[in-house]
């Protein structure tokens, strides 16, 4: 995400929101788009610049991987 505010050294709880029904749905007629019961693998980075960019201002800092269950 682009224009953050630069942060000092330290440590800092991030969360992050993951839509699983879409805004129409409606349980009643089946029309809900869910994701399919499983486990889905999340990886977050933390860059200077663009993640991934080849320009000498970007590199990334960290990473971390994790993953979460949905259940019917």
């Amino acid at each position: 995400n682009f224009g953050l505010d630069a942060k000092k050294p330290g440590t800092y709880d991030l969360k992050i929101g993951v839509k699983t029904l879409s805004r129409t749905c409606n349980p009643f007629d089946g029309s809900c788009n869910a994701f399919p019961t499983g486990t889905y693998n999340v990886t977050a980075y933390l860059c200077n610049g663009e993640c991934g960019s080849h320009h000498p201002h970007s590199s990334i800092y960290d990473f971390g991987r994790s993953s979460f269950t949905v259940t019917p």
